[in-house]
């Protein structure tokens, strides 16, 4: 009768064995995508010259930082520390943050070109005629 008990617990150890083993290896290999993810982004950014801005995380980017009900002071915060240009990922959208009056006169004036067409995205095209809807258009002469 005292055999059946530890055969089941035995059962419920192993069972909880396979599970830890399992979150080890699932949670190891997380960590390794989100490390060769970062060496990439740093191969890539040390190619572009990109402005300053703090690290984010994985999934959400900066949008910590942007928490409250006052988002324009932790910008203000963010611009003292880094500079008038500031670079913020907002989950997985870049942005960019003039916060001076020459660097924004700078940017929508001589630039306007570069900052003036919407991302290409798959969903918008196939909604917009082609990408060709009077909302979603690139910037072209036609």
């Amino acid at each position: 009768m005292s055999a059946a008990p530890s055969a089941a617990g035995e059962e419920s150890q192993q069972g909880l064995q396979f599970i830890f083993a399992a979150l080890l290896l699932l949670s190891f290999t997380l960590v390794l995508l989100f490390y060769l993810r970062r060496e990439k982004a740093d191969d890539e950014s040390s190619r572009l010259r990109l402005a300053p801005g703090p690290p984010g995380l994985p999934v959400i980017g900066n949008l910590h930082q942007l928490i409250g009900g006052l988002p324009h002071r932790s910008l203000h915060l963010l611009s003292a520390a880094y500079g008038p240009l500031v670079r913020l990922q907002l989950g997985r959208v870049p942005a960019l943050v003039v916060s001076s009056p020459a660097l924004a006169r700078e940017v929508l004036k001589t630039h306007d070109l570069a900052f003036c067409s919407r991302p290409d995205l798959t969903t918008w095209r196939r909604l917009s005629y082609g990408g060709l809807d009077l909302a979603l258009a690139p910037y072209t002469p036609r």
